[in-house]
């Protein structure tokens, strides 16, 4: 069955000594090929935070080494072969890994925004609407969601607030959830003073509409945002660096950055008044 079938792949009734030599020859040198000639990330680095993107672009690699052009075609193929099957482990690998990255813990998301005075700059500007954060999972099969922030105010708080929303997106597991979402969303911007006890983190706090199309199954990508267009007002928002004293104020931006958590709870049980 070998010799057929090898006789068939080669294109030749009778598989000659010099082709085996050159096949050996080939099979001897893939591990070390594959180690040295490819370019890659470590695994880590695909679970680093992308603050500021939708989607993470998955790695790639860099440099590919090609056969001599005077190889025959069928020893071209086999060339290519360990490096496609190579590269569609790595991405089925780092897509997982962002997978588990991006589910919430608990229901719990932190999202690390940046460069925040180019933002607000940027959108009083008009040159910059929004900003998404990373999509986020409230547990390893449950809904799929992302921030998105308006650094100079949206609707009612265009230009004197700071608004946020959280909109829902497709998910492979949608059919597998209830729907329309029935939570209650907390969203709160941290203080990042350095006394922990003392923090003044600012929250705001609302309960899904099922009545809305944001809370639907997504028929799109992503549904229409709902959220906090005045979440808090811009003349309030307290820039420090780490040098500062310590002043009795919440520290919301620090370095030049800032940090909201997202916490995806269940709705509270309704008060039974007969009792």
């Amino acid at each position: 069955v070998t010799a057929q079938g090898a006789s068939i792949w080669c294109d030749h009734p009778i598989i000659s000594g010099k082709r085996m030599q050159i096949v050996n020859r080939f099979i001897g040198i893939t591990s070390p090929f594959l180690t040295t000639k490819m370019s890659h990330f470590e695994p880590d680095t695909a679970l680093d935070p992308m603050p500021y993107r939708e989607e993470r672009v998955l790695p790639r690699f860099t440099t590919l080494v090609h056969p001599p052009s005077h190889q025959s075609p069928w020893l071209t193929q086999v060339w290519h072969q360990p490096i496609k099957l190579w590269q569609e482990y790595r991405a089925s690998r780092d897509a997982k890994l962002q997978l588990t990255h991006s589910i919430a813990a608990k229901g719990h998301f932190i999202w690390p925004i940046t460069n925040v005075s180019d933002f607000m700059a940027r959108s009083k500007s008009g040159e910059l609407t929004c900003i998404y954060s990373s999509p986020f999972y409230t547990d390893e099969y449950g809904y799929k969601l992302c921030l998105r922030l308006y650094m100079n105010g949206d609707g009612k708080g265009e230009g004197t607030h700071l608004s946020i929303f959280v909109a829902v997106m497709k998910n492979y597991y949608d059919a597998l959830l209830q729907w329309p979402i029935n939570k209650m969303v907390s969203i709160e911007l941290l203080d990042q003073s350095p006394h922990i006890e003392s923090r003044q983190n600012h929250e705001a706090l609302f309960l899904t509409n099922p009545k809305s199309r944001s809370f639907q199954r997504p028929v799109t990508d992503m549904n229409v945002a709902s959220g906090i267009s005045q979440f808090i007002p811009l003349s309030e928002l307290t820039f420090k660096t780490t040098g500062d004293a310590v002043d009795g104020l919440p520290w919301h931006v620090v370095d030049n950055q800032m940090f909201f958590k997202v916490k995806v709870m269940d709705p509270p049980k309704a008060v039974d008044k007969k009792n």
